[in-house]
């Protein structure tokens, strides 16, 4: 399907009627915002050691790429792990606990975050987690009505299928060791254990909740492969079929979302269940007061 702008009706209503399809065949709905509708669908680990390869001269291999991908994810988890380890709660002392915990906390993982809420995939789309800028109240990370957005629309069993595995994955009931058979194995997408061949697919994958972000922004996950392609670009099928979709949300569109958003008493805290959450609310209220001002008593109103 082309990624062209629709109104928000539209969105509403095809994003609706394509859940309810999918529900009817057993299957769900995952959304992702992106705050820029130029981003593509890459982990941060990729995105990284994408930007690292690319300075090197001459160009490496595809298979120095991926050794390359390996090693560095195992960097990072051995490096996070020895440090983190004092610091993290019961439900994270775990393989798989440190991989979300470095996800929770910005480090490079294979990650790449869905939600089950599209109102929470909006307010991502929407806003930037931008609280402790000095901000103008006015610039364009912050101001909806200056961006072109995206909502991605993803049937999560579809991706599963396509990479030869039936059903989500749930890593919680999964053993992480490759001395244990299982119909998955999901130890080969892990840093500890991960290994280069065959090459890895995308794959859709559950977690437990391990602290109340997650819950309250009904974290799903999926797990990116080998491929530095985009997943929109690595799963193409599931973008002909329609079990991949991208929703442009024009400035026109985003000031609708917004009251959409707001009429439905959501806010950065809503997802944001903490302290960072509770700024990034204060922050939007002060926003909005400039904004009711300029509206209100426009001869009056002075940036």
């Amino acid at each position: 399907m082309p990624d062209e702008a629709a109104s928000w009706q539209q969105i509403l209503k095809e994003t609706y009627e394509l859940e309810d399809a999918w529900r009817s065949e057993g299957s769900i709905a995952w959304y992702r915002g992106h705050a820029d509708v130029t981003w593509k669908l890459k982990s941060t680990l990729h995105r990284h050691s994408e930007r690292m390869l690319k300075a090197i001269m001459p160009p490496p291999s595809a298979d120095k790429w991926r050794k390359s991908l390996y090693e560095e994810y195992k960097t990072q988890y051995r490096r996070f792990r020895a440090d983190a380890w004092p610091l993290l709660g019961l439900k994270e002392l775990s393989d798989w606990g440190i991989v979300f915990a470095m996800q929770h906390y910005g480090q490079l993982t294979r990650l790449l975050d869905w939600t089950e809420s599209f109102a929470c995939a909006v307010s991502f789309a929407l806003f930037r987690s931008c609280a402790g800028c000095a901000c103008c109240n006015d610039c364009d990370c912050c101001n909806p009505d200056k961006r072109t957005v995206a909502i991605w629309m993803l049937d999560p069993r579809e991706l599963n299928r396509a990479s030869k595995v039936d059903g989500l994955i749930g890593l919680d009931d999964r053993p992480t060791d490759p001395d244990v058979e299982t119909s998955v194995e999901t130890w080969r997408w892990h840093p500890k254990y991960g290994i280069g061949e065959p090459p890895l697919s995308s794959i859709a994958v559950s977690p437990d909740f391990t602290n109340a972000r997650m819950t309250a922004q009904r974290a799903a996950f999926t797990m990116s492969g080998d491929s530095f392609d985009s997943l929109d670009v690595e799963a193409s099928s599931l973008v002909k079929d329609g079990r991949l979709r991208k929703f442009v949300l024009t400035p026109e569109v985003c000031t609708e979302a917004a009251h959409f958003l707001k009429r439905a008493g959501l806010n950065a805290y809503s997802f944001f269940p903490d302290l960072h959450g509770l700024a990034l609310r204060l922050k939007d209220e002060t926003r909005e007061r400039f904004t009711d001002i300029a509206r209100w008593y426009p001869s009056n109103f002075k940036p």
